[in-house]
């Protein structure tokens, strides 16, 4: 039995300029245009449906009513949006659907007002499991009643389309009187009109092709009924579909420093720090150590080649490369976002996590970039936070939480919900959510025999081991719980040993904040950032075998380096990158008799 849902919403058709590329307007649809409509407060959600270039309409033939496009008319995608419950703007707010900051972006948009519960989802909606949408542009026969008309979408078609098989949504909607015209407004409707306005609009979603065939077929079945009130169903094929605000919040990461999004806070409580968290050394003395410069602020992780030279990410979005032995200093690319974690794939290849543009993979000697995932189930992927990789190609990693983004990762550690995600890309590049509802997920590593992957939960001071292979595969275990500090990256795991970046001591304010009332988080998070209570500064690594016991505890307060958030081991020595600050930090463990575990 489907649940149908009631909103307010709009529709806006887009036809993209013809005197340039296609490619161009889709870029500008789905970067600009989307970013500011992502932000934009009369929106509960928003989200884009781009058509196949010049695809037919994919829908069975019906005698009496138009299901093909003509030549030269068929729109280019439409953006869909629900409207926020409190406000419904009907002037700035929804004609910027249909406008755009360059000029020969779109050639023609309609924008459409379905208010009044006349927006209707049919449930329960999984988004997971969709592989292919259609999107129906609908017009109403003319002298048919505005009722029936409604009747016919909502219930004759709606209904006909969600009892097929692999269904999994359904959205419709009977546009208002109100609607906004821009552009060249001449295009031939499907019924041979001069008009090209539509009257409702419906999408499709279902878990294959040959799902998405079945399902429309069925329109046949109910051909009388919807040829009273319909003169034309367009059924356009869907290339992508993108989810740019859920929730009344943008799931697109920020370019320009903005508001703090609002905090839900979830109560929880931490068993009490160890004792460890009161003290400012560790039990291993602290190695010889030296800063060594770097060519940007921010070097979120540093990794280390064969070769024993070190990559790491600055805050601008350029990978950086510096041999110690020479002090060089070299470009490799630029991941054109802000590079977090990073994984070497033979030397040759680079695995960037990026916070604003998904998984990448980047060509070491060329700084070509490839996205290897943008999105994930129609969301842009923001805050992914660290990767590793298996030698038959196979890819893990984090994302630190669905909900906030770099800027405010913050949030995520006042909020408690336990946002983060593990997944895996395969070689074939297929993207699974492993593990879901994580405290801030974070670095990660895999075992020797890559039959477990071992990662840190930052939010709740603990590294867990998820099986990945064997009789074990899909267990989870904590390895080390109520850690001292805030664990951060790892290093790769070598001869059943890998490193820790502690970005900083347990704070006890923090700690007890997760029990606290919601309304004192919120007041907290809502405090200037210069008074906020800030982490204490100081450079600490964790040494760990796989079993989850210490082997080494190294921590010391260093003039100028603050918040360890990469550690990578190459030669002897042991190399710390900060969060922020321009020097990485290099401890000559060597020289300190510990153990030797090369990167």
């Amino acid at each position: 039995m489907h649940i149908v849902t009631r909103h307010s919403g709009c529709t806006c058709v887009i036809w993209l300029g013809s005197d340039r590329p296609r490619a161009i307007g889709v870029a500008h649809w789905a970067g600009p245009h989307a970013q500011v409509a992502a932000r934009n407060p009369a929106f509960h959600e928003y989200r884009q449906h781009l058509f196949v270039e010049g695809a037919s309409a994919i829908g069975p033939e019906i005698a009496g009513i138009a299901t093909s496009i003509p030549p030269g008319g068929g729109a280019d995608g439409i953006a869909e949006a629900i409207l926020a419950p409190r406000l419904l703007p009907l002037d700035a707010g929804l004609r910027h659907l249909g406008r755009c900051g360059d000029p020969d972006a779109f050639g023609c948009t309609h924008v459409h007002l379905a208010t009044g519960g006349s927006t209707r989802h049919r449930g329960p909606e999984d988004r997971t499991r969709i592989g292919a949408r259609c999107v129906l542009l609908i017009r109403r026969r003319p002298g048919a009643g505005r009722r029936d008309f409604a009747r016919a979408v909502h219930e004759v078609l709606a209904g006909a389309l969600a009892g097929a098989e692999g269904v999994h949504e359904v959205r419709s909607q009977v546009y208002r009187s109100w609607s906004d015209t821009t552009g060249d407004a001449s295009r031939v409707a499907p019924d041979g009109s001069r008009e090209p306005r539509d009257d409702a609009g419906l999408v499709l979603g279902v878990g294959t092709a040959d799902d998405l065939a079945s399902a429309l077929a069925r329109m046949t079945a109910v051909a009388e009924p919807l040829r009273a009130s319909c003169s034309a169903i367009l059924a356009y094929p869907v290339a992508r579909t993108l989810l740019y605000r859920r929730d009344g919040r943008p799931t697109l990461a920020q370019v320009k420093p903005e508001r703090r999004p609002q905090l839900d806070p979830a109560r929880r409580r931490l068993p009490p720090p160890p004792a460890r968290a009161a003290t400012r050394s560790g039990a291993t003395p602290f190695p010889p150590h030296r800063l060594i410069p770097t060519g940007g602020p921010g070097a979120e992780d540093v990794v280390a080649d064969r070769a024993g030279r070190l990559v790491y990410g600055v805050r601008d979005g350029r990978i950086l490369r510096l041999d110690p032995a020479t002090g060089r200093e070299s470009v490799i690319g630029h991941s054109g976002g802000r590079p977090l974690g990073l994984e070497i794939v033979d030397d040759d290849v680079l695995l960037v996590c990026d916070a604003r543009r998904g998984l990448l993979r980047m060509q070491v000697a060329t700084g070509a970039v490839e996205p290897l995932v943008e999105h994930l189930h129609d969301v842009p992927l923001r805050f992914c936070s660290n990767a590793t990789a298996a030698r038959d190609g196979t890819i893990w990693f984090t994302q630190s939480s669905e909900r906030f983004d770099l800027e405010h990762h913050v949030g995520a550690l006042l909020e408690h919900r336990g946002t983060g995600r593990l997944l895996r890309r395969s070689p074939e590049g297929d993207v699974a959510i492993l593990l879901d509802g994580l405290d801030f997920a974070n670095g990660l590593t895999l075992d020797d025999d890559e039959a477990s992957l071992i990662f840190a939960e930052t939010g709740s001071h603990r590294i867990r081991r998820l099986w990945v292979r064997g009789p074990r595969q899909g267990a989870v275990e904590t390895l080390a719980d109520n850690l001292p500090g805030f664990p951060d990256n790892l290093s790769r795991m070598r001869d059943g040993r890998f490193w820790v970046a502690l970005a900083a001591p347990r704070n006890a304010l923090l700690d007890r904040l997760g029990s606290s009332p919601a309304w004192i988080r919120k007041l907290l998070w809502r405090l200037p950032e210069d008074v906020s209570p800030k982490p204490e500064h100081t450079a600490w690594a964790m040494q760990f075998d796989r079993a989850g016991r210490v082997l080494a505890d190294l921590q010391q307060d260093v003039p100028g380096f603050a918040f360890a958030t990469g550690v990578a081991e190459a030669d002897g020595v042991l190399y710390l990158a900060p969060a922020e600050g321009t020097h990485l930090l290099a401890l000559d463990l060597d020289a300190g008799q510990l153990s030797r575990s090369a990167e």
